[in-house]
């Protein structure tokens, strides 16, 4: 079964992702107190309803190694919502599992820019010495049998992908040739690794489908996938950067993958584990170690590499939270969807705030993007988040604010008997930031309204985010405040 239960062809390993159907459209949603309607897949440029009552304005995304049939987090934006209860998968491989390779079919896959006829390639008598073997390997797990379960020298609809990468790199020319091979680790020490090299014409070329490359991984489009950690990299090659994935599913599993460049050759290497990620250092050993043979055709060699742990690689727009970031609720349920950003904030927040949102005092520069979960049937109707983004002159002035935020949200209860305040902890654990989980009654019987919000500040910016849950469906405490710090980190890539 794949990750959203279809039943699929048997596959190579490690297998890759097809072609995801798009969403059903449902018939259009009404709303709350706040009168607003919208349909359930309304485009973004439509200015959905944010998930706390305030309207975003439209937007979209843009596009993977491992048979995980998630959706894409492109396409249509969901629902609008109102005030009240708002309702805002490489399969780890085994010997059992390989035994069904050599019998089955690699699965239809959009094509990127190539077409099949036009993406053959023949390689060169020596390319196999610029792709990975399976004694380069061992970095990634010392007691594996490492054995070649695939190989390909086409780009086209049958040839294996690394997780969030194309076959091929939109606004890239075609490689002359490439060699691409998949990896079981035996059945003593289960996991996988995919390898791809791709030669080109000259440096520059290579360049441009590396940074492409870069591009496609940082903004996974895969609605399974959770960026946990950027790696950056040194002494690798002329190039080289990596990210550490999360597959969530009923099972979720691991994927650690880094991309080089060496003169004009572009190397991928996706090494998949479950309950743990492979280390980076590990997947930069064995990129080394294939460095050095083909930096003997051109390039710079890779020399005492390194791999450390940072933020997550840019996202687009640059400075906000990536549907990457935002992690699944239901185990193998929920695409997360991104509005565009807008400049102002709409969001009412959790009625706590005792200040105006959407004209933050002392602010220059208030902005607001709204995350909306669908394809989960557990999930309230319209649940999401919204993110709201406060630019001021001085970091005084942003720490300021947060510190009129808080008290107010902390006294929230002592100024309205129809609320109930919950402050979790301070995300950041250096009081720069704050989290609660606040309760609404909404009549004068016993309805309520559910929210959690937080609020980080980073240099001049406050980031301040709500969250419309139920009692049933909710972040966990760790989630939330995981995704508080992540929103921090996130605006400290803004241009």
């Amino acid at each position: 079964m794949s990750e959203q239960g279809e039943k699929r062809a048997r596959r190579a390993l490690p297998p890759r992702d097809d072609n995801p159907a798009d969403a059903p459209t449902a018939p259009p949603a009404s709303v709350g107190r706040r009168g607003v309607a919208a349909s359930r897949g309304q485009r973004a440029e439509s200015a959905p309803v944010s998930p706390a009552g305030g309207v975003a304005a439209g937007g979209g995304r843009g596009r993977r190694f491992a048979d995980t049939n998630d959706a894409p987090a492109s396409g249509p934006s969901p629902e609008a919502t109102g005030w009240g209860r708002r309702r805002l998968r490489l399969g780890i491989v085994t010997a059992v599992a390989l035994a069904l390779v050599f019998g089955g079919a690699w699965g239809a896959q959009r094509l990127g820019v190539f077409d099949a006829a036009s993406s053959s390639s023949t390689p060169s008598p020596d390319a196999a010495r610029f792709v990975a073997a399976p004694e380069d390997l061992s970095s990634l797990n010392a007691q594996a049998q490492w054995q070649i379960a695939t190989a390909s020298s086409t780009l086209d609809a049958t040839t294996p992908q690394a997780k969030c990468l194309t076959t091929a790199t939109e606004g890239a020319e075609r490689p002359k040739d490439t060699v691409v091979r998949t990896f079981s680790a035996g059945a003593s020490a289960p996991g996988a690794a995919f390898f791809q090299v791709n030669h080109y014409e000259t440096n520059e070329s290579a360049h441009t489908a590396y940074a492409a490359f870069v591009t496609q991984l940082a903004n996974c489009d895969r609605t399974t996938a959770l960026a946990k950690q950027g790696l950056a990299v040194q002494g690798l090659g002329d190039e080289a950067t990596g990210q550490v994935l999360e597959v969530q599913d009923a099972t979720n599993e691991y994927h650690t993958i880094a991309l080089t460049r060496v003169g004009t050759r572009v190397s991928v290497l996706d090494a998949t584990q479950a309950k743990s990620a492979v280390a980076g250092e590990a997947v930069v050993a064995t990129l080394a170690t294939v460095g050095q043979r083909q930096c003997t055709d051109g390039g710079t060699c890779p020399a005492s590499p390194t791999a450390s742990q940072t933020i997550p690689l840019v996202t687009t727009p640059a400075g906000w939270l990536g549907t990457i970031d935002l992690p699944r609720i239901s185990p193998g349920s929920g695409a997360w969807r991104a509005t565009d950003v807008a400049d102002s904030v709409t969001t009412p927040g959790t009625k706590c705030e005792a200040v105006d949102l959407g004209n933050f005092p002392s602010a220059t520069t208030r902005q607001q993007r709204t995350y909306l979960l669908r394809d989960d049937t557990a999930a309230p109707q319209s649940f999401g988040v919204d993110e709201a983004v406060y630019t001021f002159a001085k970091p005084d002035e942003a720490a300021a604010a947060l510190a009129t935020l808080s008290g107010n949200m902390d006294g929230c209860a002592a100024r309205a008997a129809t609320a109930q305040v919950t402050r979790t902890r301070d995300p950041s654990g250096s009081g720069a930031a704050a989290s609660w989980v606040v309760v609404q009654r909404v009549d004068q019987q016993s309805a309520t309204a559910k929210f959690r919000s937080a609020a980080v500040v980073s240099g001049t910016r406050l980031i301040y985010l709500v969250a419309n849950p139920s009692d049933t469906f909710d972040f966990s405490d760790d989630a939330w405040h995981a995704l508080t710090i992540r929103a921090s980190q996130r605006v400290q890539q803004a241009p």
